[in-house]
């Protein structure tokens, strides 16, 4: 299992911790997402659920999910820049919009 470096561990914690949601305006630098200042959170309530943050847990299990994998790829690959919106469901990525220059 490849080891996190502590902001992507933070990053991961913090899908966690929103479960169902949107995180925006999501800092990127070098690669590694960037929780100084804080990104907006805007979570998913559902009623009659269990909505509080769930502990992260860095399992290989959880690390090779397909969207977790496509998630590390492109932060290893962005540089700097941000993620206007990530979309997350039971704590784990699923789309994303990020705002590029388009290319001549």
């Amino acid at each position: 299992m490849k080891s996190l470096t502590q902001p992507r561990r933070q990053l991961f914690q913090l899908l966690h911790d929103v479960y169902y949601g949107t995180i925006e305006n999501l800092v990127i630098r070098n690669g590694e997402p960037v929780l100084d200042p804080r990104p907006k959170v805007i979570r998913k309530i559902k009623l009659g659920g269990d909505n509080g943050p769930k502990q992260f847990v860095p399992s290989a299990a959880y690390l090779s999910k397909p969207a977790v994998a496509d998630l590390l790829s492109f932060l290893d690959g962005y540089g700097d820049g941000w993620v206007l919106s990530l979309e997350v469901q039971r704590g784990v990525p699923f789309q994303m919009l990020v705002e590029e220059v388009a290319a001549n």
